[in-house]
């Protein structure tokens, strides 16, 4: 008899409303306790700072590597065993090195805002006259043309075309920058500038021919990212596991502070607490627990999906519980559980309501939880492929708990039966809190986890307290094993 069927022998059909009662049953208050004083606010923010300072953490990318090395180094202090796998390989880029400076007569500003969006190998060395329009261009010779972000899709490039292209970007920070991508069929340089640099430009345009001397250094090729994961096992051989893990990239390729250091320093941090109950207070677990930081987000959770089903482990995958964006809001103080709307997930996320209303309101922990539908746009969707028709057999229980989304605001309805008690919008929709500064070169510690540093340790207590509750329930790990 294998693992699910024991764990399912003798329990029969568990009624949905049963359910919620058998999860319950998996309270303890000491060791929920012992959990939660684990968490370090401190030692979450230190952890987005090193990150961010190691670069962008592009998968396949020089601070990629250092990233995942970094990831093993703390999974091992944390006195688990950790290791890497190279997932398959993809195109890199990486700005090594890009300093560059606008220069109007004897006077100049160093372009720093911005300068992360050099997002092309181009010229590595130049100093050209900058014109402010496609209508100023000189007749030849390679110059950097300045365009506004809003007309680039259209933009018709002169002939012949810039050598470097200046992007004049506006954002909700005047000192940021969105992360853009090289226009289509321009093959030369890309580099946004700011609200705050572009008026720099434009106001001393009567000073003479403005100049950009840029030094830049790039990595461009083929390369694997690096996947970093650890285990803390239970001594039944074949338990079953619950992942805990977060892409560990800037997938925009900007600092990545809340997207997605803060996933980055959930896992570590849950990793460390869980470590330190079982070393020094004999916590023992029915479930082995296992935490990934993906190189390439959806990437390199896709190849860890095919890894599981070609081992065979799959089966045991009772909770997947994945971290993007922890660190900022800009309107709430909430945390989110997604998606409530497959069914797979029904009793993971019922768990998680469960904690927030126990916990909630408590001192060092959420004012403010609920569940919502699915957004998509992370890497709990790879394990439920079939999230879009509403689920399918394939599908393991996987959520994301979070505390902000994309760049604005997104209302899906408020899915039937999971109305939260801690909600305090319009019980008809759920308003989705979102990143100030999402994919943009703003997206660092000051602007985003240094804000509200409560909000990581409020996912880690969310997600352990979540985990210890499942895994305490005999009744629930069968209802996630149920395939």
């Amino acid at each position: 008899m294998d693992l699910i069927a024991l764990v399912l022998a003798g329990l029969g059909a568990v009624a949905a409303g049963e359910r919620t009662a058998a999860i319950g049953a998996g309270r303890d208050a000491a060791l929920d306790e012992a959990f939660a004083a684990q968490i370090d606010p401190q030692r979450l923010l230190r952890t987005v700072r090193e990150l961010v300072a190691l670069g962008p953490r592009m998968g396949g990318t020089p601070s990629g590597a250092r990233a995942a090395q970094y990831h093993v180094e703390r999974f091992r202090a944390a006195g688990l065993a950790a290791a890497t796998v190279a997932d398959p390989p993809l195109a890199a880029f990486e700005p090594l090195r890009c300093v560059a400076q606008l220069q109007v007569g004897e006077e100049s500003l160093a372009l720093i805002d911005g300068t992360l969006a050099l997002h092309t190998v181009g010229r590595d060395r130049s100093e050209l006259p900058v014109c402010v329009d496609a209508a100023s261009a000189p007749p030849s010779g390679p110059y950097a043309l300045c365009v506004d972000q809003r007309a680039l899709r259209g933009l018709k490039l002169p002939e012949p075309p810039p050598a470097v292209l200046l992007v004049a970007c506006t954002a909700r920070l005047e000192t940021s920058t969105p992360i853009l991508r090289q226009p289509r069929g321009f093959a030369g340089t890309t580099l946004s500038i700011s609200a705050r640099e572009e008026r720099w430009l434009r106001g001393r345009q009567a000073g003479g021919l403005p100049r950009l001397v840029l030094e830049a250094a790039v990595f461009a090729g083929e390369a694997a990212p690096i996947t970093a994961f650890a285990e803390l096992p239970t001594s039944t051989a074949d338990a079953p596991i619950v992942l805990f893990c977060a892409h560990g990239d800037s997938d925009s390729g900007g600092p990545g502070a809340d997207d997605n250091a803060s996933g980055d320093a959930v896992v570590l941090e849950l990793a460390a607490a869980f470590a330190a109950l079982a070393r020094d207070e004999g916590m023992a677990l029915p479930v082995t627990l296992r935490f990934a930081i993906w190189g390439a987000e959806i990437h390199s959770s896709r190849a860890w999906f095919e890894r599981i089903r070609a081992d065979g482990s799959v089966k045991r995958h009772a909770a997947i519980i994945n971290f993007d964006q922890a660190g900022t809001g800009a309107e709430r103080d909430c945390i989110y559980f997604e998606p409530d709307n497959l069914a797979r997930n029904s009793p993971l996320i019922r768990a998680g309501l469960e904690v927030g209303g126990d916990f909630g309101g408590g001192d060092g922990f959420w004012s403010e939880w609920t569940s919502n539908a699915a957004l998509g746009g992370t890497d709990s969707y790879v394990f439920t492929p079939g999230w879009q028709q509403g689920g399918g057999k394939d599908d393991l229980p996987a959520i994301t708990i979070f505390s902000a989304a994309f760049g604005s605001a997104e209302e899906p309805a408020a899915t039937a039966g999971f109305r939260s008690p801690g909600w305090k919008g319009d019980a008809r929709r759920i308003r989705i809190d979102y990143s100030r500064v999402y994919h943009e070169t703003g997206d660092t510690p000051a602007n985003t986890t240094e804000l509200e540093p409560w909000n990581m340790a409020w996912v880690a207590k969310a997600a352990g307290l979540t985990a210890l509750r499942v895994a305490r329930s005999p009744e629930a790990l069968a209802a996630l094993l149920q395939r």
